[in-house]
């Protein structure tokens, strides 16, 4: 499919490939119908968020084929099936990534950015309004950090992590209060998830050959207050989904998937994942009682709290990472963000 769109009076052209297809066969009565679409040119999918089952956004690194060098978002309307790509640009500056994104409906997106102009670097939210095509700078912070979670609870309230402190918004981004400040020099927060109005989780590490800081902090308040929750012993999360407001999954640096019943509390070992593969970081998406879930190369799924776990897709380039993000858009549809500049569709087959 030939995506044209015109930036500054000159027509580019994205060819959006299908790359593979095929289809696996399990045990239970379900299958998955993997295809993998390229997105963008040289551009790396950062974030995605959808609205509905039709409607979503992929944030995006800088496409150096663009003239100027810019930053870019994918937007679908078709659940994923074909994607435009959009440059974003705002007060004169180009945004050289736009790194976390959150899409509050089909019209109106918030994403955090990095942009660089005459020289000076600035981090911040902006808003992207008519479907994601005009964008604006909201607020800028005074921080460098290079990760920035963001999510909104409808389209007033929204929270933003900057070097692990943690923001909150009453004003549609245009304000901004600290409800969280990360004391600390390592292990910041660094992304934010939240499974209801009420309840939010954010959580970062760093680690070394000698070392490992993490940090996960909770609201119950509707983001008005956070506490620290215990640590996982000698190690930390790098992926974490929740069910709902209390039953969750850690993913950690040393490839040991935890659950928690009681909100982060505590937390129950159930496997590693080293020998199926796993490599450290995770990207998770709950579909009823079956997780799937991506890590180096390769999509897993498990339908018995991580007993056992069965490869269900591996990319031909051995060198692709799996494990950026992922969401489900519709009952029997997910989508992974991969390395590639491109997306892995999952289609749940049931038979």
């Amino acid at each position: 499919m030939n995506v044209l769109f015109n930036y500054k009076g000159v027509a580019f052209l994205i060819l959006i490939m299908t790359i593979s297809c095929e289809r696996i066969s399990t045990k239970e009565s379900i299958s998955e119908e993997i295809i993998e679409k390229k997105i963008f040119l040289t551009a790396s999918p950062l974030d995605v968020s959808f609205v509905d089952k039709n409607v979503g956004f992929i944030a995006g690194s800088c496409e150096f084929d663009f003239s100027p060098k810019v930053a870019v978002v994918g937007k679908t309307t078709d659940g994923g099936d074909t994607w435009d790509v959009i440059p974003v640009m705002f007060d004169q500056e180009k945004s050289t990534i736009i790194r976390s994104i959150y899409a509050l409906n089909e019209d109106t997106v918030f994403a955090t950015f990095t942009s660089v102009f005459e020289a000076v670097t600035d981090h911040g939210i902006c808003i992207g309004t008519n479907g994601g095509i005009t964008w604006n700078k909201l607020y800028s912070f005074n921080y460098g950090s290079t990760y920035s979670g963001v999510v909104f609870i409808d389209k007033n309230c929204g929270f933003i992590i900057g070097n692990g402190d943690i923001y909150k918004t009453g004003t549609g981004g245009i304000e901004w209060s600290k409800v969280y400040e990360y004391v600390g020099m390592f292990g910041a927060p660094r992304d934010i998830i939240s499974p209801s109005e009420q309840v939010g989780y954010a959580y970062g590490f760093s680690s070394g050959d000698n070392y490992v800081y993490s940090t996960l902090v909770k609201t119950a308040d509707g983001g008005n207050t956070w506490r620290k929750l215990p640590s996982i012993k000698n190690d930390a999360i790098s992926s974490l989904v929740f069910a709902n407001e209390l039953i969750g999954y850690a993913f950690t640096i040393n490839n040991y998937v935890y659950k928690t019943i009681d909100g982060g509390e505590s937390w129950d070992l159930l496997n590693n994942l080293l020998k199926y593969g796993g490599a450290s970081y995770y990207s998770a998406v709950i579909v009823g009682s079956v997780i799937y879930f991506g890590s180096g190369p390769s999509l897993f799924r498990t339908d018995n709290n991580f007993k056992t776990v069965r490869k269900i897709f591996t990319s031909a380039d051995l060198n692709t990472i799996l494990s950026v993000k992922a969401v489900q858009t519709d009952t029997n549809r997910i989508i992974f963000l991969s390395s590639n500049q491109s997306i892995i569709i999952v289609s749940i087959k049931s038979s």
